[in-house]
């Protein structure tokens, strides 16, 4: 019997296999060319670069594709493919490694690479491949295979430009074992999430994961979809922000540390913790995880929710993202180094996760009140501000455009407050008016250290910030800024925003190392990692549908992962992915209008039973009824 269910099982897993053909389209619009000095860069709209450093930087496009979940994807095949050459002739310049946005105080100057003269004498177009199978990942149970595409070549010697209009591939798959998850809502609100992700999204739901119970021997039943973990100091704190979320809709729950210890195996602390996480989330159903508490490990009594940190080829890098992205167990070969590229980590979050940083009672009320005030009832008059302070961060690297682009997300009806150094608008006065005036959300460029923006924002800034109720998000490009781990017996900028009594952010989403951007042969800017983040950030927010602080973070990191490839060792997409990270409550949803009183009407008593209808309005002054309201009872 035992050698029978052996080879049943393996007839299974060598039966189940498939494949999905795919068209991709590309359009002359589609393509963005621009000459500096003699040099001609070249931008493919949705895409990114090919950096393989000295040879021509062209674009390369990675399609996510929805397939079976648990399958494995094992090859792809170019079918067919159509090509046009660009009229006249080109010279595209070299690719560079991603470079750092200097850190203050400590400016790096870029050493740029040299043309390598084997690859720009051959008549051979580049590159080579036009397709290649960049890996896959699983998001809440959904499996996503990546597919790298070439679709503009270059032939160095003739200066010839190619661009393919059509090409078709067949992705091949096999093998794995099905997934599910605990619940409906989780297979609804991450499928809806992998809609927008994927080339295929007609597949998510004929490829979306079993809803399965899973019993858990250390969790008592529940259905809790978004999870506290605190100690058992500041417990009852957060369990008022816990009912509220329970009140609108969002079962909520709190865990303490202690608990998590005694009853949860692994090598250390995060661990335990995080094998608490994959319980609630195949269990209760957990898609929101508020870590509630510091992880300043090197402060004596600032260690609330420990810290794990990153480490992909540039140093170690505090990543909350360990606690979001559920497969596996970050550590592949077991150095206890975690998120090397050797570990297999996905990039992918399966639960969105934030932080508040606090360490006592009163701390952690400030916190609590400021959210609760924010989602019920915030004062008018700021919502709709976008805040875009820029300031140079080096002569060639031109700020402006990616501010420009999250301006145009935003609603007519928005005020884009641009603040830019090179348009003599920026100054530390300006940005302390525009803040303490109330800012909805807002989007901060300079060079960055643990105590705030160099020129024109520092921690002491935010201490005096007087706005009172009127507090949003904020998001930066900038180094250091989230650096908890590095501010001994202090805290650090995006810490001294989200905790300002009186005054601040509800949130903010900040590097804890290096943000990253992009060169082209001669050192001037092109678009890099870090600039891809958070504009794509801002684009789950105000286009995509996903309001919620963890929610946009977490699409943003997706949107990117089959960017953040092995192959490219100096592409640091999965650096600068594992480097933003969530100062706030995940849940909370980020407003984006006015909010308007709403009127319910609904009959006095329920009849429990027999499924009689229980007929429930709501109205608003304009609305009568209100479209897709949701009534929790």
């Amino acid at each position: 019997m035992r050698r029978l269910t052996v080879l049943l099982a393996l007839l299974a897993a060598r039966g189940f296999a498939g494949t999905e053909t795919r068209t991709a389209e590309f359009d002359r619009d589609d393509l963005v060319i621009y000459s500096r000095g003699g040099i001609d860069d070249i931008e493919l709209r949705g895409g990114a670069a090919l950096v393989q450093p000295g040879s021509p930087r062209v674009p390369r496009v990675v399609e996510a594709l929805v397939i079976p979940t648990g399958a494995v994807p094992v090859r792809v095949e170019v079918l067919s493919e159509e090509w046009t050459t660009l009229p006249g002739t080109y010279k595209v310049g070299a690719a560079q490694p991603d470079f750092p946005l200097p850190q203050a105080g400590r400016t790096r100057t870029p050493v740029l690479v040299e043309p390598d003269a084997d690859v720009y004498a051959s008549e051979d177009p580049y590159p080579a491949a036009v397709a290649r199978l960049a890996g896959f990942g699983t998001m809440a149970g959904y499996r996503i295979a990546h597919v790298e595409l070439h679709p503009v070549r270059y032939v160095p010697a003739t200066g010839e430009l190619r661009l393919a209009t059509r090409l078709t591939y067949r992705l091949e798959y096999a093998g794995g074992m099905p997934a599910a998850v605990a619940t409906d809502a989780q297979r609804q609100t991450f499928g809806r999430t992998v809609m927008s992700l994927v080339r295929n999204p007609e597949d998510v739901k004929k490829h979306a994961p079993r809803v399965r119970a899973n019993a858990s021997l250390s969790l008592p039943a529940g259905n809790y979809e978004y999870v506290v973990v605190t100690d058992s100091v500041m417990d009852t704190v957060f369990q008022r922000l816990a009912d509220w979320k329970t009140q609108k809709g969002v079962p909520g729950n709190v865990v303490t540390t202690d608990w998590i210890y005694a009853n949860y195996s692994g090598y250390d602390q995060p661990e335990k913790i995080r094998n608490f996480i994959k319980d609630a989330y195949s269990t209760w159903g957990t898609m929101y995880v508020m870590l509630g508490g510091q992880g300043d490990y090197v402060t004596s009594g600032q260690n609330i929710i420990p810290t794990r940190k990153a480490n992909c080829g540039e140093g170690d890098e505090p990543c909350d993202l360990y606690y979001a992205g559920l497969d596996g167990n970050w550590d592949f070969n077991n150095n206890r180094t975690y998120g090397q590229l050797a570990d297999s980590v996905d990039m992918y979050s399966d639960v969105y996760v934030g932080r508040a940083p606090v360490y006592d009672v009163a701390a952690a009320q400030n916190f609590v009140s400021k959210v609760l005030k924010y989602e019920q009832d915030p004062p008018a008059g700021f919502i709709k501000k976008m805040g875009l302070p820029t300031a140079i961060l080096w002569s060639t690297y031109e700020e402006r455009p990616m501010q420009e682009s999250i301006a145009r997300m935003t609603p007519p009806d928005w005020s884009d407050q641009r603040l830019y150094e090179r348009s003599n608008t920026l100054s530390r006065q300006a940005v302390i008016d525009s803040m303490n005036a109330g800012v909805g959300l807002g989007h901060w460029v300079g060079h960055g250290f643990e105590g705030g923006l160099l020129t024109y924002f520092h921690s002491d800034d935010a201490d005096a910030l007087v706005n009172g109720d009127k507090t949003g998000i904020v998001v930066s490009i900038a180094c250091f800024c989230a650096a908890w781990d590095r501010v001994p017996g202090g805290d650090c900028f995006a810490e001294h925003l989200v905790m300002r009594v009186g005054g601040g952010c509800i949130a903010a989403v900040m590097n804890t190392r290096y943000g990253w951007g992009a060169l082209n042969q001669q050192g001037q800017d092109v678009p890099g990692p870090s600039e891809r983040l958070d504009t794509t950030f801002f684009a789950g927010v105000l286009q995509y549908g996903m309001p919620h602080t963890g929610q946009a973070l977490g699409y943003a990191k997706a949107c990117w992962a089959p960017y953040a490839d092995s192959l490219y060792q100096y592409d640091m997409q999965r650096f600068c992915i594992y480097d933003l990270n969530l100062i706030g409550d995940p849940e909370t949803p980020l407003w984006t209008d006015e909010p308007t009183a709403l009127s319910v009407s609904h009959p006095g008593v329920i009849n429990i039973g027999n499924n009689i209808p229980y007929s429930v309005t709501v109205t608003t002054a304009f609305d009568a009824p209100v479209e897709s309201a949701m009534v929790y009872l």
